[in-house]
């Protein structure tokens, strides 16, 4: 139990770091340094880090490569996952279109393709963020995430 306590806090502090970096370099910096620690909310927050910071100019100091090296890294320990749960993955299909990527990345595509899987975890939040994603990056999510998105939605409609 005291192992599981310190992961935990390890963990927590972790997340703390990302939150709290100043700029995207800082990311870049943690990214690099703890990318094999990371679980799906540390890549999560770390995108989403990445893309409000990038949006400001006095935030923002990693070139569009640097930033798409940090993000390949991010990429990588995802794929690694068996699963991902619906707020990390709409944060990050979010991240994905704040940063300017386009619907045909590999990455938008692997992340929408798990919206069926956890379309009835997202809250009405996860659901305007993917919409939102989507339609910013002009991405075609597959007839499946499409209607089970619908289904969602309808779903918290009635709620």
């Amino acid at each position: 139990n005291k192992l599981s306590m310190s992961g935990l806090s390890a963990a927590r502090i972790l997340t703390s770091r990302i939150v709290k970096a100043q700029s995207d370099g800082e990311v870049a910096d943690i990214v690099k340094q703890h990318v094999g620690e990371f679980d799906e909310i540390h890549v999560s927050t770390a995108a989403n880090k990445l893309a409000k910071l990038t949006a400001r100019r006095h935030t923002r100091t990693l070139s569009k490569n640097q930033r798409d090296s940090v993000l390949l890294l991010l990429e990588k320990r995802l794929r690694g996952f068996k699963s991902i749960r619906a707020r990390p993955l709409s944060n990050l299909v979010w991240s994905y279109a704040k940063l300017g990527y386009h619907g045909n990345h590999s990455m938008v595509h692997y992340l929408s393709d798990q919206v069926p899987r956890v379309v009835d975890d997202f809250d009405p939040q996860s659901l305007a963020n993917m919409v939102w994603a989507w339609a910013t990056m002009r991405h075609q999510p597959s007839a499946h995430a499409l209607a089970a998105m619908e289904r969602r939605m309808l779903a918290c409609v009635d709620d």
